[in-house]
């Protein structure tokens, strides 16, 4: 059996091969896998920051829906209002002709304008009472429907008896005192604006990136 003792080039080419068979099987073994696993780690990390900022966001958005239901509970019963869904007109119109009852009155409804889900509709109103009590009762109807909604604004005159109320904010030019608006019939105007949810509204903003695209 013949033998051979390995030359000093040999061995240091044999000692290298093995230190790159180390350093291979260390990164096989250790490098790769240890840091693929902190890769799953951090990512792990930044889903969990998320749904704990989600799960932030949601208990504050809970907070605020609880408060608002804790003092529209404790408001009186005819001051709790709710937004209807859309189309809530056939409705409003049958409630409103309710309230105005047997009196004389006019009712202008505006196109109704969307914005954040939300459609706004304008109503002018015009109507002739035979008291001031009787139009301060139907002024309190009008403000207080259920329905969320803003009385923007209100006008009341003496009646004149001339016919002249289909416009809005009508007052008699005649200097009165209180005492001639406190008594007798009564012309009274104003508009409000009613509020309804309209969950599948197209903003115009949303509508034009549609039509962009």
């Amino acid at each position: 059996m013949m033998t051979r003792s390995f030359t000093r080039r040999e061995k240091i080419l044999l000692l290298v091969l093995v230190v790159v068979m180390l350093v291979g099987l260390y990164a096989l073994v250790v490098h790769y896998p240890v840091k693929a696993e902190l890769a799953r780690l951090e990512t792990e990390k930044e889903d969990a920051e998320l749904q704990l900022q989600f799960a932030q966001a949601k208990s504050l958005k809970y907070a605020q829906m609880k408060q608002e239901l804790d003092e529209i509970f404790v408001m009186p019963q005819d001051q709790i209002t709710v937004m209807p869904l859309y189309d809530n007109a056939e409705s409003l119109m049958v409630q409103l002709n309710h309230i105005f009852g047997e009196l004389e009155y006019d009712l202008n409804f505006s196109e109704v304008s969307f914005q954040d889900k939300i459609a706004t509709r304008g109503v002018q109103f015009t109507f002739d009472a035979p008291s001031y009590e009787v139009a301060r009762s139907i002024i309190q109807q009008l403000a207080h429907t259920g329905n969320r909604s803003l009385m923007n604004t209100l006008s009341i005159a003496p009646y004149t008896g001339d016919g002249g109320w289909s416009n809005i904010n009508l007052r008699d030019t005649r200097q009165t005192t209180n005492s001639d608006i406190l008594t007798g019939p009564q012309t009274v105007s104003g508009t409000i604006t009613f509020y309804e949810y309209a969950p599948n509204a197209v903003t115009p903003d949303e509508n034009t990136e549609e039509t962009g695209s």
